[in-house]
């Protein structure tokens, strides 16, 4: 008879053959097991690492060399950010692809019953951007996010060092049916099946897969991916999980928020703050810790206070703002004024305005 010790290395097992040799990283486990009569049932459950570094051997960990994005937006939108002080990351029950999860799922996994992936779209949430390259400036991308050239492409960087986040992630988007990927998630449900076949007493629990067991955690991987048809986007994807770990993904946690949508539907937003004085000084008194004078100098110039004071969660650093390409130098020179007004909300965050390289080519001037 199997012990519970034994059933936990059932498990190891099950990670190091199955999972780690497809998704290069190691897995949490639990195992369980129980009698009814003269039956044993051993079960098991597979979780997700939640930091972030974990993920660095992975295809889902961005590892460029640059680390200045672009978000492109409303004007209007802009604004918004700067008033509330944070950026939204959607709830994927709130994107605009209706299969967002789902085709991945189907194309990846085979999956045959939505219903569970639709439950894990409200506990996903994501922040869509481009690696921004200063000779570069899409016409496309304007045209599609950056209100058809009347809205603003935000350059931001991330703070602290991604190692150090949470169940937040940055990985590219992989779109459609790349003969590599489905490979490696062919082989993945494959071996799964054989490991399973040659435990007959043992369960995988969180099952969404119908009768395969897949564990539920793999969900995760499926949100980096997407139909070809949205492939011009070229999207590095932020996201924030609340599959595993014992983080709230309601009213009752700070940093989630609620909206509308279109058709007046209630959804969830995760809140990403600016790297301004304010939103230190809040993180500090929800901590019941002391503010700190010159933040901008003590804080941030030493991670091990800033870990302190913020933890694990990323904050956002606004470096500049592009003006798409239908504003006009004239434009430029009035929104320029409008940054004493835009500081003034960001104290210790300054921010530069500058035109779109592609004004001048769509002005003829």
């Amino acid at each position: 008879m199997k012990t519970g010790e034994e059933n936990f290395k059932i498990l190891k097992q099950y990670v190091e053959k199955v999972i780690k040799p497809h998704f290069k990283i190691d897995f949490a486990g639990h195992s369980s097991y129980s009698k009814v009569g003269d039956s044993i049932k051993f079960t098991g459950t597979i979780e997700l690492p939640t930091s972030s570094i974990s993920y660095k051997q992975t295809d889902y960990y961005y590892s460029g060399n640059r680390e200045k994005f672009i978000h492109f937006t409303s004007l209007n939108t802009f604004f918004k950010i700067i008033d509330c002080g944070h950026f939204l990351a959607s709830q994927f029950t709130n994107h605009d692809d209706p299969l967002e999860l789902i085709y991945a799922g189907i194309e990846m996994l085979h999956v045959t019953s939505k219903e569970k992936l639709e439950q894990f779209k409200e506990l996903l949430f994501s922040l869509s951007m481009c690696i921004y390259d200063t000779d570069e400036d899409s016409f496309d991308m304007w045209r599609l996010y950056g209100d058809n050239g009347n809205g603003v492409g935000i350059v931001f960087s991330f703070y602290p060092n991604r190692d150090y986040w949470k169940n937040s992630f940055l990985s590219p988007v992989y779109y459609g049916n790349d003969s590599q990927v489905l490979e490696r998630f062919k082989n993945f449900s494959e071996d799964h099946i054989i490991f399973m076949q040659s435990q007959l007493t043992f369960t995988m629990l969180g099952n969404v897969w119908g009768e395969s067991g897949i564990p539920d955690s793999i969900a995760l991987f499926l949100a980096f991916h997407k139909n070809a048809i949205f492939h011009t986007e070229n999207e590095l994807r932020f996201l924030k999980s609340f599959l595993t770990g014992s983080e709230r993904c309601d009213e009752a946690n700070a940093e989630i928020g609620i909206v509308l949508d279109k058709k007046n539907n209630l959804h969830y937003t995760y809140k990403i703050p600016l790297l301004t004085e304010k939103n230190i000084l809040l993180k500090a008194k929800e901590k019941g810790l002391p503010s700190i004078k010159n933040f901008r100098t003590n804080l941030l110039a030493n991670m091990r206070i800033f870990n302190e004071y913020v933890g694990n969660s990323p904050f956002i650093i606004i470096e500049k703002v592009i003006l798409g390409y239908r504003y006009t130098q004239e434009d430029l020179i009035k929104i320029r004024r409008t940054r004493m007004i835009v500081e003034g909300k960001t104290k210790g965050m300054p921010i530069e305005f500058q035109l779109s390289h592609l004004s001048k080519k769509f002005h003829g001037r």
